[in-house]
């Protein structure tokens, strides 16, 4: 399956009246969902092994961060974890910074798709839980947005 393809079925999915699907080719699972916060495509290689399907975690979940105040946007997925959309530029987001709700937080590189993290509410970044450039696992903790005060 190459991009083509694979941006037409993101295309048809798109304008179906389906909120999941999944498609298998060959080696290639792709699982797409809407009607949630955040939009995540991941082609992953298909496994002989029964799986239990992982969905996006819940963008209104409320959970403190331990260290501090505020809701943590957590990993849909497994990859590289980027804090900036440029090489060597400066970060999307730091500690102190005011974000709304849409706003790019971060990328995550998965199978060479850059997936664009954004926030799920307004408020204030209090905590940034990865390095840049670093691998993250899926639900993994990685930015903590705090009430705008």
């Amino acid at each position: 399956m190459n991009i083509n393809e694979l941006e037409k079925i993101v295309q048809i999915f798109d304008s179906s009246a389906l909120s999941k699907m999944e498609l298998q080719s060959g080696d290639v699972t792709i699982k797409l969902e809407k009607g949630t916060e955040s939009a995540v495509v991941a082609a992953v290689p298909a496994v002989k092994q029964t799986m239990v399907p992982a969905a996006v975690p819940d963008a209104s979940a409320a959970e403190v961060c331990e260290e501090a105040k505020g809701h943590w946007v957590k990993s849909p997925l497994v990859g590289t974890f980027y804090r900036s959309n440029i090489k060597d530029g400066e970060p999307l987001v730091k500690v102190g910074d005011t974000v709304r709700k849409g706003d790019l937080l971060c990328i995550i590189e998965a199978m060479k798709m850059m997936n664009e993290i954004r926030s799920d509410r307004d408020g204030v970044i209090t905590a940034i839980n990865v390095e840049n450039e670093t691998m993250v696992e899926y639900d993994e903790k990685i930015i903590c947005i705090g009430e705008v005060q």
